[in-house]
Order: structure tokens, then sequence, then C-alpha cells
């Protein structure tokens, strides 16, 4: 049976300037054994195997955990065995801009740091069309 796990990382992020959540669907499978009804969790894809990953952004008002609050995300999740989806908080949408001083780098963020932590610790392809980001409107109050 295709199951996900839900991780929620706390992340420091140098181009943010601050510290942020991240909310991860991980895909795990579920083991029954027979002796005692005990359920061990194990890994769905193969050693050497790499996870494809989605980026998902949420809109102005939500958070890391508005994907799994609001949508059926967790049924989508388990027809697809080997991806991984990651979901940012991302705030302060006035300030999405590129490489300005005193201002946080999102785009840095999301399309460079944040791939590279999740590359260092999921066993995520660097294909690049493994890669995948979607998400809800991200322009900014007014």
């Amino acid at each position: 049976m295709n199951r996900n796990a839900l991780l929620r990382l706390t992340v420091g992020s140098k181009c943010l300037k601050w510290v942020t959540e991240v909310s991860i669907l991980y895909p795990v499978g579920i083991k029954e054994k027979r002796d005692f009804g005990n359920i061990t969790e194990v890994s769905l894809h193969k050693k050497n195997e790499k996870l494809q990953v989605l980026y998902l952004l949420h809109g102005n008002e939500g958070n890391y955990s508005s994907w799994i609050r609001n949508t059926r995300l967790a049924l989508f999740a388990q027809k697809y065995p080997g991806l991984l989806i990651v979901m940012p908080t991302i705030k302060e949408f006035q300030s999405f801009r590129v490489n300005e001083p005193d201002v946080s780098d999102y785009y840095g963020y999301i399309s460079q740091e944040l791939p590279n932590y999740i590359q260092k610790i999921f066993p995520v392809s660097e294909v690049r069309e493994d890669t995948f980001i979607a998400g809800i409107l991200l322009a900014p109050k007014r």
C-alpha cells in the first residue's frame, strides 16, 4: 500500500535571512508483519532510485501547511510513489525580488538554496526534467 510520511522541517535560510518552515510528503510503504500484528514502514523507492520532486507554493494567505489542510494532496501523492512533494512557507510577497540589498531573496531560496538542501537530505533526482514547481497566485497584496 502506498503511503506518505508528512515531515515538517524548520530551515535556516541565508537567502531569506530568517528561519522558515517546510512540509514534505515523503513516499513510504506499509509492510505488515503477521506476528503480533506489528506494522513496519519501509521506503518505497529502490535503494539507488532517485525520486522526482514537486515544489508546491502557497498563495498570499497560506503557509507550508496550506496544501495539506485545504486540498486532497495526500490522496494525489499516493498515486505517485516516486514523487517527493515539498511545500515551503513563502511570506512577505511584497519582497519577492531578486538580488536587492536588505531584501529577502525568494528567487534564490526557491531556485537554488531549498533544492540544494532537499538534494542533500533526500534521494531526489538532479535531472532537470524530474523537478517540478506549481502554486497558487503569488501576487503581492495592494
